[in-house]
């Protein structure tokens, strides 16, 4: 695996979309669920899951670009949909490891989740695996929370416009708690 990963590392750029791109998050999502494998392989499997499958905020892609340029590299092919493997495995990870570790941290044992999970959840949220999930009430309340306060935290970092359900849900909260003042429409709001 450490071969893999040294040569993976410096061709991960001028991997074209098509079957090869195929091939390597098919290859990478099988190496996130072997279990045999040690975390810091899964780890590094899941970031460069998500670096080739999540695309750059837009001002990020244009320096990315400008520097591909200066260096006489090739750009990188432009993301494509997560494909049906990563979708299939990704929840089932996603809901045994939260399972294993929020009684922990919750206990106290630990103080906050490990770097695997956090890894995991982060390319979860980056593929915007929230919104394919079937809402089965509480059972992804956590995750959902976290997507939306993960977004809003990277629209306030890269100075981007705020997810509209966030601006939704703050303009009824305080609505809410403040019934005689008119607050902007959500024309308005989301403008």
């Amino acid at each position: 695996m450490e071969l893999v990963m040294c040569l993976l590392e410096s061709r991960l750029v001028r991997i074209p979309a098509g079957a090869l791109f195929a091939r390597l998050v098919n290859a990478l999502t099988a190496c996130v669920q072997i279990h045999a494998l040690p975390s810091a392989q899964r780890i590094w499997a899941m970031r460069v899951l998500h670096r080739v499958l999540v695309p750059l905020p837009a001002h990020l892609q244009k320096v990315q670009e400008a520097q591909a340029n200066q260096q006489g590299r090739p750009a990188p092919p432009p993301p494509q949909d997560p494909l049906p493997p990563l979708m299939r495995a990704l929840p089932e990870l996603l809901r045994r490891q939260f399972e294993y570790e929020e009684p922990l941290v919750r206990g106290g044992v630990h103080l906050m989740h490990s770097e695997f999970f956090q890894v995991l959840i982060g390319l979860a949220c980056g593929i915007e695996l929230d919104k394919v999930l079937a809402d089965n009430g509480y059972k992804w309340t956590w995750f959902r929370r976290y997507c939306s306060a993960a977004r809003v935290a990277n629209s306030l970092i890269h100075r981007t416009t705020l997810p509209t359900a966030f601006c939704l849900d703050v303009r009824h909260s305080l609505s809410s708690m403040y019934p005689s003042i008119e607050f902007a429409d959500e024309e308005a709001l989301l403008s």
